[in-house]
């Protein structure tokens, strides 16, 4: 992938914006109130629903920027999807750095999740009432150990998008799904 796919492809980008709510995407969200640690978000779409590499991205980068800008991707229509592309998306292409990393190196890039999983089994009240936990499709589940049940650790290789000490946005394989990752501390 490089910036100029997405250029020459504008047209089939914005209809995969504009398609984001009819994608099969599970959300895995570990949350904290900690201001280093924040949360970490996987975006996760099987392989065979989509026809490849560039489209996974689109879709699993699409879904990611409705959950941060808290959009209701059913109200997404191609005009909408445009104005992601032009005013979201093509700004934030800029700055990827589209770096391919092996398996190794998208495990030293996610392992930012022990640390949260560890602040979250450290700071559980007895109640449940603190916003800090694991979340599956916004749906809390008292498991710290989400990504291994879903089985999205066995990594094939990845593309590191951002790779800052403050800010992680990466992208990679497993043998049944694509998965987009991301995370960034409020320091």
């Amino acid at each position: 992938m490089r910036l100029d796919d997405f250029t020459t492809n504008s047209d089939l980008v914005i209809r995969n914006i504009s398609e984001t709510a009819d994608q099969p995407i599970t959300r895995v969200e570990y949350r904290t109130t900690d201001e280093f640690y924040c949360e970490a978000n996987f975006f996760i779409l099987a392989k065979n629903a989509v026809e490849n590499e560039f489209d996974a991205f689109i879709k699993l980068w699409s879904c990611s920027i409705h959950s941060i800008e808290e959009w209701n991707p059913r109200e997404t229509d191609l005009i909408n999807a445009r104005l992601i592309y032009l005013h979201h998306m093509l700004e934030m292409l800029e700055i990827y750095q589209f770096k391919m990393l092996s398996s190794n190196t998208v495990h030293e890039h996610i392992s930012i999740v022990e640390g949260i999983s560890g602040w979250i089994k450290a700071n559980r009240t007895s109640d449940n009432s603190d916003r800090g936990g694991v979340y599956i499709d916004g749906e809390k589940v008292d498991s710290c150990t989400a990504l291994q049940d879903l089985n999205i650790l066995d990594i094939y290789s990845g593309i590191g998008f951002r790779l800052d000490w403050n800010w992680k946005e990466v992208m990679y394989q497993t043998p049944l799904a694509y998965v987009y990752f991301e995370w960034g501390t409020g320091c």
